[in-house]
C-alpha cells in the first residue's frame, strides 16, 4: 500500500481537522498578540498575564534581569511604581503606554510583532514580540538613550 500525498487523499475528518489546525493557532495568536498589547496600553497587568505562555519572558531594559512569567506580576508592581517615580503615567492611569509603526509577521505558526513602544516620562524604544498558539512566548524591549 503506497499513501499518497495529501493532495491525492480523500479529505476525511481527521485530514481536514489537521489542515486546519494552523490557522486556528495562528488566529489564536493574533488575538493574544492583540490582547497582550491592549494590557501594556492600559497598564493592565492581568489582561497580558493571561495570555503568557509559561516559559514567557520579558527582557531588554537596561540594569533590568530576565523576567520570567512567575515574577512578573511582582516586576509589574515595581516597574509601574518606577515609572510613575520618574514622572510617568500614575499607577490607576488608565492609558499607560503607546505602541506605534508596529510590523507584524506570520513565520511558519508563529506571529511576531516589532514596532516602537513610547512611555511618556520613562523612556521609548523597540518592541519585538514573538508568540504561538495563543500564548506570547517572550517580550524584547530596548530603550533610546
Amino acid at each position: 500500500f503506497t499513501q499518497l500525498p495529501i493532495a491525492h487523499q480523500a479529505l476525511s475528518a481527521e485530514t481536514f481537522t489537521q489542515a486546519k489546525t494552523p490557522k486556528m493557532s495562528v488566529e489564536q495568536s493574533i488575538a493574544a498578540l492583540d490582547s497582550y498589547n491592549r494590557g501594556w496600553l492600559k497598564g493592565d497587568s492581568s489582561t497580558i498575564y493571561r495570555v503568557l505562555a509559561d516559559s514567557y519572558t520579558f527582557s531588554g531594559l537596561p540594569d533590568m534581569e530576565t523576567v520570567d512569567k512567575v515574577s512578573f506580576k511582582m516586576f509589574w508592581v515595581n516597574f509601574k511604581s518606577t515609572v510613575e517615580d520618574q514622572g510617568g503615567p500614575k499607577a490607576v492611569s488608565s492609558h499607560f503606554m503607546d505602541l506605534k509603526d508596529a510590523v507584524r509577521r506570520v513565520l511558519d505558526d508563529y506571529v511576531v510583532e516589532s514596532g516602537n513602544w513610547d512611555l511618556d516620562g520613562f523612556g521609548k524604544g523597540v518592541y519585538l514580540t514573538a508568540v504561538k498558539d495563543g500564548l506570547v512566548l517572550w517580550n524584547e524591549v530596548t530603550k533610546n538613550t
